[in-house]
């Protein structure tokens, strides 16, 4: 079932995308060495293997996923176990349990996991900024570093600053900063051998209560993985509905961007109001069928709502709402499924924003079918 499921969004989006960009989902992703793609790549699937190639964006999302081949433009990936290797021509963006770098990076690198190791060869021409539970950085960055970890080990070189947070930070021989360190640490850096901090250093202890208001680095990262594996089947299914039926995706994101407010009011309306109005008719015998399909769209409603403003954010913060065609929208998909994740995975607040997400995704569905409904009265389809 899954198979046919896989085949089946392949074929609709292939028919309509395939000029854009390609796409490629199944179990087991892979090209060798003597294949290029000379568009933006998009892979999901559980084993994904890029030997070759791509002249554009790489997108990857799966549970092992090992990039040795060349991309031109930016490289971001999900998944459990992550290699990146050869080079890229822009920046990597990155969210998994385990993330090794051997690459040429030519921008800056944004990682998130529990384990991240940067090798020997490895060099980051923009900025670093690394989020794990373990970090060790072998390689070379040429801009500045920002870490947060339980554990720090650098023996490579650090161009310019470096500020971290961590519960231990040590400098093995070999390792050289050249600029300024700042870090925030119960205990003093650990300086072997010829390790050197050419610029100052700055040592702040925490604050014991800030410590514990804190989410700690691997709890954060396992949500972060677990909301964006989780998000993996709502964008399938946006993948589907942009193929299938443009046209009303594209009046949805139209009214959410044109009248926001009105589309966070309905939503809000839409989200208190059918709940009460099922109870009332489940208290009815002859209410009941008609409560179950209720619940049915609305939960379904629900499902997809936080799909539609995502895609709503991203199609405004890049300008996306005033092209044509099939491929903005899938753009403001895979963004807007990223801003969702992050945004619905900030301590404390997560939640609530998440609800709020919700809530303009609802609304923007309500308006969007309201206007496909009163455009239909005026044509005479009903």
């Amino acid at each position: 079932m899954r198979k046919v499921l896989i085949a089946a969004l392949m074929t609709l989006f292939f028919t309509f995308c395939s000029r854009a960009f390609e796409l490629r989902c199944d179990e087991d992703v892979s090209f060798g060495p003597e294949k290029t793609i000379d568009e933006d790549f998009i892979a999901v699937g559980d084993t994904i293997e890029i030997k070759g190639q791509i002249d554009g964006d790489f997108i990857g999302i799966g549970r092992h996923i090992r990039c040795q081949g060349l991309i031109e433009d930016d490289v971001t990936v999900i998944g459990r176990d992550i290699d990146i290797e050869g080079d890229i021509g822009d920046s990597l963006r990155a969210a998994a349990e385990r993330i090794r770098t051997d690459a040429h990076i030519k921008g800056d690198i944004i990682v998130f996991g529990k384990s991240v190791k940067l090798f020997e060869n490895s060099i980051v021409e923009g900025d670093a900024v690394i989020c794990a539970e373990e970090v060790e950085i072998d390689g070379k960055i040429l801009q500045n570093l920002k870490v947060y970890a339980k554990k720090v080990k650098i023996k490579g070189e650090i161009v310019k600053d470096v500020k971290a947070k961590a519960a231990r930070i040590i400098l093995l021989p070999g390792a050289r900063i050249g600029g300024d360190l700042s870090y925030t640490c119960p205990q003093e850096i650990e300086l072997r051998g010829d390790a050197q901090v050419i610029g100052e250093t700055s040592w702040e202890k925490p604050v014991e209560m800030k410590i514990k208001s804190l989410v700690s680095p691997t709890t954060y990262s396992r949500r972060l993985i677990r909301k964006s594996l989780l998000f993996l089947p709502l964008m399938l299914i946006g993948l589907i509905l942009i193929a299938i039926t443009p046209r009303q995706i594209r009046m949805t994101m139209d009214s959410m961007h044109k009248i926001p407010g009105k589309s966070l009011g309905f939503g809000f309306i839409f989200f208190v109001c059918v709940p009460v109005g099922t109870i009332i008719l489940f208290a009815t015998i002859v209410g009941i069928p008609l409560a179950l399909i209720i619940l049915l769209i609305y939960f379904s409603a629900l499902y997809v709502s936080k799909l539609f403003a995502g895609m709503s954010i991203a199609m405004r913060i890049f300008h996306l709402q005033d092209k044509q065609g099939k491929r903005p929208m899938v753009m403001a998909l895979i963004v807007g499924a990223v801003i969702v994740v992050l945004l619905s995975t900030i301590p404390k607040i997560g939640g609530f924003v998440g609800l709020l997400l919700v809530i303009f995704g609802l609304g923007g569905l309500v308006v969007g079918r309201w206007k496909t409904f009163a455009l239909a009265r005026e044509k005479g389809v009903i």
